[in-house]
C-alpha cells in the first residue's frame, strides 16, 4: 500500500519560481496524471518526488512517512525517463538487472526477477540485445521493466511515450493501463498530451506555470473546469472560448465575460427535444475531412468556432456560407473576466455527455 502527499512544496532556480505552494494527495494504487504545458513544473515535481531535485521548502511524505532528507536510493521509487535512459554499452538483460546489482541482490535473484519482468513485457526474446538493435517501443518496455524489477513502491513516469511514433503510441498506452492494472503499483505521470492523461488516468493535477489548476478525475475535469485555461487544455480540440457581444447575446450569456462550448456540443441537425437548444448561426470558413468526421471552422462575431459533423452531413455545411447550430443551454460554459467558472447558462447536467 502506498500512498504520496505534498505539501506547500516550493522550488526555485536562481530568482525564477518553478514550482509556487504545491499540494497533492495521491492514493494507494493510483495512476496520477500530472498534466500542462512545457514548463510548467511538471517535471521538476517528478524530481523532487523522487529526489533528484531539493524542494526549497514543503514536504514529500509516502505512507505516511517524511521522506523529504532520504536520498534517492532510500526512498524505492523507480523513474521511466522520456529517452529511457538506458545504458548503450549493456545489453538488456543487463540494464534491466542493474538496479538489482547495485542493491547487491544474489545472481539467482536476478536472474528469476529479470525473467519474471521481461515475460509479464513480452521481451524475452531481446534480453540479449543491446539497445540500438531493438525498437523504440521495445526501448520503452525494457525502460518499465527496469523501474519494475526492484518492486518499487512508487513508479514515475516522464513522459515515456513522447518519442514514439503516434500509431505505437496508441498501442503503448493500452500496454500501460495493463501494467497499471495488473501490477497495482502507484504511478505518477507526467505528460502534456491531454489524449494520454484521459486515457490513463484515474486522477488529474492541470499545472500552469508552477501551481495546480484543478485536481479530479479525468471527466470530472472534462465536464466542470474551473476556469478558462482548464477548459481550453482538456479537449481535442479545445473548447471554444469567446466573448464577443454577438456571440454572448445569441447564447444567452449577456452576464457573462467569456462563454465556453466544446465542439461536439454543437450540432447541425436539431434535437427532437428543443426545449432546452438554442440555435447560432455561423460562417463556415473551411472543412476538414478526418475519416467519418469533418471538423469544421467557423466564426461568429470574428472569432472562430470549432465542432463536428458526421460525413453524411458534410452538405449542411458549406465553405463560405453560413448554417445553423443547434447548442444545448445545459453545454454552454460561462466564465467572469478573470476566465473562472460561473456555471452554465442551464445549470442542469445534461442526461448523457457526449462531447469529447
Amino acid at each position: 500500500m502506498t500512498t504520496l502527499e505534498l505539501e506547500k512544496i516550493y522550488l526555485t532556480a536562481g530568482k525564477n519560481e518553478i514550482l509556487r505552494d504545491v499540494n497533492l494527495s495521491i492514493g494507494n494504487g493510483d495512476f496520477f496524471v500530472l498534466l500542462g504545458p512545457s514548463g510548467c513544473g511538471k517535471t521538476s515535481t517528478l524530481r523532487v518526488i523522487s529526489g533528484l531535485m531539493k524542494q526549497v521548502s514543503g514536504k514529500v511524505i509516502m505512507d505516511g512517512e517524511d521522506i523529504s532528507e532520504y536520498p534517492p536510493s532510500k526512498r524505492n521509487i523507480s523513474m521511466v525517463f522520456q529517452d529511457y535512459a538506458l545504458y548503450p554499452h549493456m545489453t538488456v538483460f543487463e540494464n534491466i538487472a542493474f538496479p538489482l546489482r547495485i542493491a547487491h541482490k544474489e545472481m539467482q535473484y536476478i536472474r528469476d526477477k529479470v525473467k519474471e519482468v521481461t515475460s509479464f513485457l513480452a521481451i524475452e526474446h531481446i534480453v540479449g540485445k543491446k539497445p540500438h538493435e531493438i525498437s523504440g517501443g521495445e526501448r520503452q518496455r525494457v525502460a518499465i521493466a527496469r523501474a519494475l524489477v526492484k518492486n518499487p513502491k512508487l513508479m514515475l513516469m516522464d513522459e515515456p511515450l513522447s518519442n514514439l511514433d503516434a500509431k505505437l503510441r496508441d498501442s503503448v498506452r493500452f500496454e500501460l493501463k495493463r501494467i497499471h492494472r495488473e501490477t497495482g503499483v502507484t504511478t505518477v505521470y507526467v505528460t502534456h498530451d491531454q489524449l494520454e492523461a484521459m486515457t490513463l488516468g484515474t486522477q488529474i493535477a492541470i499545472f500552469r506555470t508552477g501551481k495546480i489548476e484543478q485536481v479530479g478525475k479525468p471527466m470530472d475535469i472534462f465536464r466542470h473546469p474551473i476556469n478558462t485555461f482548464v477548459a481550453s487544455f482538456v479537449g481535442n480540440p479545445s473548447m471554444n472560448i469567446l466573448e464577443s457581444d454577438e456571440a454572448r447575446d445569441v447564447l444567452e450569456a449577456k452576464d457573462a465575460h467569456y462563454v465556453g462550448i466544446r465542439p461536439r456540443s454543437i450540432f447541425v441537425r436539431k434535437p427532437r427535444d428543443a426545449s432546452n437548444v438554442v440555435a447560432v448561426e455561423l460562417r463556415v470558413i473551411m472543412k476538414n475531412l478526418l475519416g467519418n468526421e469533418i471538423l469544421v471552422q467557423s466564426t461568429i462575431g470574428g472569432e472562430f468556432v470549432y465542432f463536428y459533423v458526421h460525413v453524411n452531413d458534410s452538405g449542411l455545411v458549406e465553405e463560405g456560407e453560413t448554417t445553423t447550430v443547434y447548442v444545448d443551454r445545459r453545454r454552454i460554459y460561462l466564465f467572469d473576466k478573470d476566465g473562472n467558472q460561473q456555471g452554465r447558462v442551464l445549470n442542469e447536467e445534461p442526461e448523457e455527455e457526449i462531447d469529447a
